[in-house]
C-alpha cells in the first residue's frame, strides 16, 4: 500500500499540478499574445495548403475570401513550383512596397523576399488592410482585386475563377 501512495505522490500528483498550471496559464493569456505565439510557431513549419488556410483563419480572414486567396496562391506560384515562391518565400507575387508597412526583406527577381512563407501571408494581410484603410470596399473580393489593379493580366480574375479549390 505504501508503494502505491508513494507512486501517487511522486508521479501522479506532479502531472496533475503541471497540467492544471498549463490549463490556467493558457486560459489567462492575452488572446493577441496567444495568437502571436501560434503564428510564430508556424514560421518553422514547412508550407502546406492546409497550414496556409489555418493561418488565414487565425488572422480572421473570412471563408469566402480565403477560397479566393488560396486560388491566388496557386495561380501566382504555378501550384507552388515557381522560382519566386521557392527563392523568395513569396506566395502571392507581391512586390516590395514603397509606401506601406511590410515584412518584405528586399527584392529578388523583381518581387518581394520574405524570410518564410508565414511572413508572405502576413504581408498580404497588411496589403489588404492598407487598401481597406484607403476606403476600397472588399465585399466582392474579385471586384476588389480588379479595382486595385492586383494583376496586370486582363484575364486574372477569370483564371482565378477556373482554379478548382474548395
Amino acid at each position: 500500500m505504501k508503494e502505491i501512495i508513494i507512486i501517487l505522490v511522486m508521479v501522479v500528483l506532479p502531472i496533475f499540478v503541471i497540467n492544471a498550471y498549463n490549463y490556467e496559464y493558457w486560459n489567462t493569456m492575452n488572446p493577441e499574445k496567444l495568437q502571436e505565439m501560434k503564428i510564430n510557431n508556424m514560421k518553422d513549419l514547412e508550407f502546406t495548403e492546409q497550414r496556409l488556410e489555418i493561418l488565414l483563419k487565425e488572422k480572421g480572414v473570412s471563408d469566402s475570401r480565403i477560397e479566393i486567396i488560396m486560388r491566388q496562391a496557386i495561380l501566382e506560384t504555378f501550384a507552388f513550383t515557381s522560382n519566386i515562391y521557392n527563392e523568395n518565400n513569396n506566395l502571392f507575387g507581391m512586390k516590395h512596397p514603397r509606401v506601406r508597412d511590410s515584412y518584405s526583406k528586399g527584392i529578388n527577381r523583381g518581387h518581394a523576399v520574405y524570410d518564410n512563407w508565414v511572413e508572405s501571408v502576413l504581408d498580404y494581410i497588411i496589403w489588404m488592410d492598407y487598401f481597406a484603410d484607403l476606403g476600397y470596399c472588399q465585399d466582392n473580393y474579385y471586384q476588389f482585386l480588379e479595382d486595385v489593379g492586383y494583376a496586370t493580366d486582363f484575364h486574372y480574375i477569370d483564371k482565378l475563377q477556373t482554379i478548382n479549390y474548395a
